[in-house]
């Protein structure tokens, strides 16, 4: 697999071009750069232009030949592929794993509640019970002061039989 080396990055930098250009696209940026430092246009420093056209020529032979081959520029976008896939990956992976902590953080909530719902049910009941078990002492202790039940009930029936009768004096029986 053909890499996109420092020395072509140089290439691709100093022809003003990406490495994703076509040949005609490459070809028209280098005219136009080779016109502008040509000796006959480039009269300031000479040695610089002839130096600076060297450099040229070589990045376009370089690039041309990189591109005309195919080879380069098919590795350089199935490199380019591989790491906008990887990237994808990463950032799925990265979502997945969020949906994940988020479901569990969920979960663990609801557990949570269902916890508390279970124990505040459990405190209920014990409050019941607890109730429960003072009304029952109360009415032991109520029924205490009336150990034999059938003296208690022949005693409430009196009662009502008074409350049900008309009142003179000399209708008291017991």
């Amino acid at each position: 697999m053909a890499k996109l080396t420092s020395e072509m990055r140089h290439a691709f930098h100093c022809l003003g071009v990406s490495p994703d250009a076509d040949l005609n696209a490459i070809r028209s940026a280098w005219k136009k750069i080779v016109r502008h430092y040509h000796p006959d246009q480039f009269k300031n420093d000479k040695a610089e232009g002839n130096r600076r056209l060297a450099e040229l020529n070589a990045a376009f032979d370089l690039v041309s030949d990189w591109t005309e081959e195919g080879v380069g520029y098919a590795s350089y976008q199935a490199a380019q592929s591989r790491k906008a896939a990887a990237k994808h990956k990463a950032t799925a992976e990265r979502a997945s794993a969020q949906r994940k902590k988020q479901a569990d953080q969920k979960t663990e909530a609801l557990k949570q509640q269902r916890l508390e719902e279970a124990a505040a049910r459990k405190r209920a009941a014990e409050l019941n019970r607890q109730e429960a078990l003072k009304r029952a002492a109360a009415e032991s202790a109520s029924e205490s002061v009336w150990p034999n039940t059938r003296a208690k009930d022949s005693f409430l029936a009196a009662l009502s039989h008074l409350a049900t009768q008309p009142k003179n004096q000399f209708s008291l029986s017991l």
